[in-house]
């Protein structure tokens, strides 16, 4: 489905640029996707990777920094970050500049009940060590094939747990980075 579009101009022709909710899982998934006018009408030209756990807000083209290449600039709300996509002269799109957001967030597994596995997603305002654990409702540390303490940049990540090995309960996620803590519950149905 659409959710947002904005216009503009490429080389001199006219460009739409739009977000989408792609039908894929999570639902809370985005995609920007471009479209270049030639002879014949609006022609496909270019597609990001998905965003998941949240949406691309508001794209709009323009030569923010007077260059002369345009570029995709979207506000991703949910965690605070803005990218912007340039077209080079040469037609290869650069990879996006992303602005780190500002605050840490231990974002909701999903799915919740899972079996056997469910995916853990965090963010981080700076490069850092990370301690992310599971364990029991009896407080002892789980598998799953985490690993306890690992340094990871700024930005969003996500992370794949496998329950396989455990038996239906309830689960607790526990992120740690600097003095930052965030709990989560989670459900193993089997």
């Amino acid at each position: 489905s659409l959710d947002f579009s904005s216009y503009g101009e490429i080389e001199d022709k006219p460009a739409i640029v739009c977000s989408s909710t792609p039908f894929v899982i999570p639902p809370t998934t985005s995609v920007l996707s471009l479209w270049i006018w030639d002879e014949t009408g609006f022609d496909f030209a270019w597609e990001s990777g998905y965003q998941y756990y949240s949406d691309y807000r508001h794209p709009y083209l323009a030569d923010m920094d007077g260059d002369g290449k345009v570029s995709i600039l979207h506000v991703e709300d949910d965690h605070n970050q803005m990218y912007d996509w340039e077209l080079t002269t040469t037609g290869i799109w650069e990879p996006p500049e992303d602005h780190h957001p500002d605050h840490f967030t231990l974002h909701p597994v999903y799915p919740n009940p899972f079996n056997p596995t469910t995916t853990i997603t965090f963010t981080l305002p700076m490069a850092g060590e990370v301690d992310l654990s599971v364990f029991d409702i009896s407080g002892s540390r789980v598998g799953g094939g985490l690993a306890p303490t690992r340094s990871y940049p700024p930005g969003t990540h996500s992370i794949q747990f496998d329950g396989s090995n455990l038996t239906s309960g309830i689960y607790f996620i526990r992120l740690q980075a600097g003095e930052f803590t965030a709990l989560q519950k989670m459900v193993l149905l089997k």
